[in-house]
C-alpha cells in the first residue's frame, strides 16, 4: 500500500462520517491487492462494502451494477444482494 494510504489509515481517515457505500472489484488492475474484507484498500469501516464479484455470483456477470449504485443512492437499508 502507498505511504499516503498508510498515513490516512493511521489518522482515522478510513472510517465513514456519513452513510457510505463502497462498490469495488476484486480484479482492479491499479489498486492491488484487493480483498472483500477489512484488509482490502477499498474497505471502509462503517460503510456498506460491496465487492462486485461477491454480489454478482460465480459467473461474474455484472450487468446489475447499476442496481447496486441506485440502491445505495436511494438509501435503502436492505440492498437485497446478500
Amino acid at each position: 500500500m502507498s505511504a499516503v494510504f498508510n498515513r490516512t489509515a493511521e489518522n482515522g481517515g478510513l472510517e465513514t462520517l456519513v452513510p457510505t457505500t463502497s462498490i469495488f472489484t476484486l480484479l482492479d488492475e491499479f489498486i492491488l491487492p484487493q480483498a472483500s474484507n477489512s484488509t482490502g484498500p477499498a474497505y471502509l469501516s462503517g460503510a456498506s462494502n460491496i465487492a462486485i464479484q461477491d454480489a454478482c455470483g460465480r459467473k461474474r456477470i455484472v450487468d446489475h451494477l447499476y442496481a447496486l449504485a441506485l440502491s445505495a443512492l436511494a438509501d435503502e437499508d436492505d440492498k437485497g444482494f446478500d
